[in-house]
């Protein structure tokens, strides 16, 4: 029985120009453990568009909005469906984790609004977005998905919102998120590793890396910075280890533990190398 803590969060964002971004906004949430809202996904309904959008961002636990170069369709009132999705989460006081481009000028001029009106629209929606919450710039939709991954990281820990519950009665009684989900990665590491004892097989060795909290903050250092750093092992798939990272959460000595899906080198040279890179506290051997 499958006994991790699930969070329920919708994507937010306008469709023709942020296609990319939007799968992996989606991909980022799944790979994290949690259940995807998006319009992608939704089904065929006899209710008006709105009334359907508005049933789903209700039921939400958090709001991914990715800011592009377009505002987005319109609905009858002049606003897009992306900001009346976000003008209902902040209403619900839902949190929202804000994607805005860092330079909207330089798009593609076919992924741009050419309506002045709606250039308008959007510049006044980027600047209350800006001014009301912590916002995290983009250039390319490939630096989102460790943008996503962290915020939900942070997020979830420091304000949990879990609708998907659990059937443990340890977690639902109040457990701390973060060590919860710790919990579930040592119990199912020590699931793996009685597995190899049983089957006479070596213990999978790998390379467990603490990241600096405040590098992550700064940016000075992010997850797809650190995959980008990783090389397959030179023996072939079978062969290598698994990678996890090390997330600091807050003062309080909470963290969180994300193992990167694949197998790596992990010789010394390797373990060496990441750990000169910034941001980096230190590399041990799991």
């Amino acid at each position: 029985m499958d006994n991790r803590l699930r969070s329920k969060i919708f994507v937010s964002s306008a469709y023709v120009d942020l296609r990319e971004a939007r799968q992996i906004a989606i991909k980022t949430v799944l790979e994290l453990g949690h259940l995807p809202i998006a319009m992608e996904h939704f089904p065929s309904s006899s209710q008006t568009s709105w009334e359907l959008i508005a049933s789903t961002v209700r039921s939400a636990d958090y709001m991914i909005l990715i800011l592009g170069g377009r505002y987005g369709t319109v609905a009858g009132d002049g606003l897009s469906f992306t900001q009346r999705e976000i003008e209902l989460a902040k209403e619900l006081r839902i949190p929202i984790l804000s994607f805005v481009h860092g330079a909207p000028g330089d798009l593609p001029a076919k992924i741009q609004d050419i309506d002045p009106r709606s250039r308008e629209h959007l510049a006044r929606f980027r600047a209350a977005i800006c001014q009301a919450s912590n916002v995290r710039f983009w250039t390319a939709p490939t630096e989102l998905a460790g943008q996503i991954a962290i915020a939900i990281v942070v997020e979830t820990a420091n304000n949990p919102r879990f609708s998907l519950t659990d059937s443990n009665p340890e977690v639902r009684g109040g457990k701390n998120p973060a060590t919860a989900l710790k919990s579930q990665a040592s119990s199912r590491n020590e699931h793996k590793t009685e597995k190899s004892a049983d089957t006479d097989q070596p213990k999978v060795r790998g390379l467990r890396i603490s990241l600096d909290r405040r590098a992550l903050q700064s940016r000075k250092i992010s997850l797809e910075a650190l995959k980008a750093e990783l090389k397959p092992p030179t023996g072939g798939p079978k062969t290598g280890g698994e990678i996890r990272v090390v997330l600091e959460l807050d003062d309080r000595n909470r963290i969180l533990e994300i193992d990167i899906p694949g197998r790596y080198d992990v010789g010394p040279m390797m373990q060496g190398h990441l750990g000169t890179l910034p941001g980096v506290l230190d590399v041990i051997d799991l």
